[in-house]
């Protein structure tokens, strides 16, 4: 696991609005380069759990399980959770999901999701 970032003791609100004041580059003028993803993640730190947590704050999709990733490519992308650790995404692919609803199965893919071994939580963006 990587070391904590040093503390600016700002809110996660402030972060966010210090990153978006931030000049922007174009998509994925990242991979390959030290970027930096922040998150608004009260229980980013809770223990690893089975299953997704839908997460308005985010902005990308996030594992911890290796073995979902289908096709993974190598990525090097630092992501900020909100009590300041830095966590490394490693490789990016998409993850075969399965829900219940009402007693129906659905299957569906999810691309371009992150991951990440030290992330706690997997995670679903929703924007």
């Amino acid at each position: 696991m990587m070391s904590p970032a040093p503390s600016t003791n700002r809110s996660s609100e402030e972060c966010i609005d210090h990153v978006s004041s931030l000049d922007s580059p174009t998509p994925n003028a990242f991979i390959g380069a030290e970027a930096y993803i922040v998150l608004q993640l009260p229980d980013a730190m809770l223990p690893t759990s089975t299953k997704w947590l839908i997460d308005s704050g985010a902005n990308h999709h996030f594992t911890n399980n290796v073995a979902a990733i289908i096709t993974p490519t190598p990525i090097f992308l630092l992501v900020r959770v909100a009590n300041g650790f830095v966590l490394q995404a490693v490789s990016i692919g998409s993850v075969l999901l399965k829900t219940i609803t009402n007693g129906t199965f659905t299957r569906f893919v999810v691309t371009d999701v992150h991951y990440v071994p030290a992330m706690p939580r997997k995670l679903l963006f929703n924007s």
